[in-house]
């Protein structure tokens, strides 16, 4: 039901030699399943499984297959994260809803 984006660039530029960028995302909702009009809180964890530090990564929760925000709340949920060390994780919360049954593709 929920699409996540996550754009990253490396911190600052460290010594020339190889360097692993790397991120691991995770989405879960809360109820673990979703009734049509009740809202849900989902949640994105962005961790940084790499070997340097990135700086400016952006993480998005977009709903997907019906699923929206309610009324009054920002329409696409986002989080600048400044700086996320090697091993450090972020997490994004929402609460969304959907009018319709949606079908995994």
């Amino acid at each position: 039901l929920l699409a996540v984006f996550a754009c990253v660039r490396p911190s600052v530029a460290a010594e020339p030699g190889c360097n692993r960028w790397d991120l691991e995302v995770t989405c879960t909702t809360n109820p673990p399943r979703v009734i049509v009009t009740d809202p849900f809180l989902a949640t994105v964890t962005v961790r940084n499984t790499g070997d340097v530090a990135l700086a400016n990564v952006t993480v998005q929760l977009r709903g997907d297959l019906g699923a929206h925000v309610p009324t009054g709340q920002p329409a696409q949920p986002s989080l600048v994260i400044e700086k996320l060390e090697p091993g450090e994780s972020k997490e994004l919360s929402a609460t969304f809803m959907s009018d319709s049954v949606g079908t995994p593709a």
